[in-house]
């Protein structure tokens, strides 16, 4: 199935607030703080096309830690490579699922503007046409479940192309992918959303 926009699952979350005692015992208790939600991280990338990687924050409260990491820029030989990481970070063993198959990132395509966008190769390295990296955004409508046992970690290497409908190789813009993720689906079932954004440069 070839999706046409993006979509994405964004959860927001609540600041806390906590009590803080006063210091003295005629003082009331105070409640001003608040937790804080970590920032977007940055890496500038060496070489050409891609030239920025800007990755969200894992929300708090998801037992798993997501990761990206951009691998190398396009040659004639393979498209551009990154991998996709989630590990286990809590104490106990965590079951987590997402809408389409398969984990840990089903969501292929992101757009800067209509009918322009890059994929995320779901079936291995897409096609070279042209001297230019092409690739259906396809999506699998089947649930995908993997349970992790404490500090495992599921990743997976991904070829990035080109969309097919693109009019032209690697188009200048901010192109962000969104994944939805539960988890612990059967019990205390808890949905949030992750992703990030790849920049092409001039």
């Amino acid at each position: 199935m070839e999706i046409t926009r993006r979509s994405a699952l964004r959860l927001s979350s609540t600041a806390l607030s906590l009590g803080v005692a006063g210091c003295t015992a005629s003082s009331p208790p105070e409640s001003d703080a608040s937790t804080t939600t970590p920032a977007e991280s940055y890496q500038t990338l060496a070489g050409k096309p891609f030239t920025e990687l800007r990755v969200e924050p894992t929300p708090a409260d998801s037992p798993f830690q997501h990761s990206v990491k951009f691998l190398a820029q396009p040659t004639s030989d393979h498209p551009a490579r990154i991998r996709i990481s989630i590990r286990n970070a809590s104490d106990t063993t965590q079951t987590i699922q997402t809408n389409h198959w398969k984990l840990p990132f089903p969501s292929p395509l992101a757009e800067s503007r209509p009918d322009t966008g890059l994929v995320i190769s779901q079936d291995g390295d897409p096609s070279l046409t042209d001297g230019c990296w092409r690739d259906h955004a396809k999506t699998y409508p089947m649930v995908d479940t993997r349970t992790l046992a404490v500090g495992d970690t599921l990743t997976k290497q991904y070829g990035v192309a080109n969309w097919v409908k693109n009019d032209t190789c690697w188009p200048t813009g901010d192109y962000s992918f969104t994944q939805g993720y539960t988890v612990n689906p059967e019990t205390d079932e808890y949905s949030y959303g992750w992703g990030f954004t790849l920049v092409l440069g001039q």
